[in-house]
């Protein structure tokens, strides 16, 4: 079950990157652009996440997922860790919540480091696939030496 405090940090704003595995061990390490915790779920999330065009693919269905979200002002960040359920095209709706947390993340960036909000939209790709996941592993990845601590679990 994910808490609301860990919900928080994945909130629209946060600086959010997923590594993935596919069945045959090679990693994949890309940006996520939103996190939506599924309705009526406590462990289901779905995730925009940029796409190289060659390795999101119905392929990691079954496989496991790291998405680690930071709080750009504090730097308050969790991780949380599940299996792939589906690997899909995004959807307008979608594609919507990327545009909000994509742009909420960015004023952020902006408003801390005084970063050119035109600037960093040049990271945004418009190639995307949405991937959700089953939440199963919660940690805590604040710098320091807490980083790691393993802080939910229903394994």
């Amino acid at each position: 079950m994910i808490d609301p405090q860990v919900m928080a940090v994945f909130a629209p704003g946060s600086g959010l990157v997923a590594g993935l595995v596919d069945h045959d061990g090679e990693p994949l390490s890309t940006r996520a652009w939103s996190v939506v915790f599924l309705p009526g779920s406590t462990d289901r999330i779905r995730v925009v996440l940029a796409d190289d065009g060659e390795h999101l693919t119905p392929h990691l269905v079954g496989t496991r997922m790291a998405l680690t979200g930071s709080d750009v002002e504090t730097y308050v960040s969790r991780q949380v860790k599940g299996e792939v359920q589906t690997v899909d095209d995004a959807t307008p709706e979608d594609r919507r919540e990327m545009a909000i947390q994509s742009r909420t993340f960015m004023q952020k960036v902006h408003d801390v480091d005084g970063n050119p909000v035109e600037i960093l939209e040049r990271m945004v790709t418009g190639r995307v696939k949405v991937v959700e996941m089953v939440v199963d592993e919660i940690f805590d990845q604040t710098p320091g030496p807490g980083a790691g601590v393993e802080i939910g679990s229903s394994r």
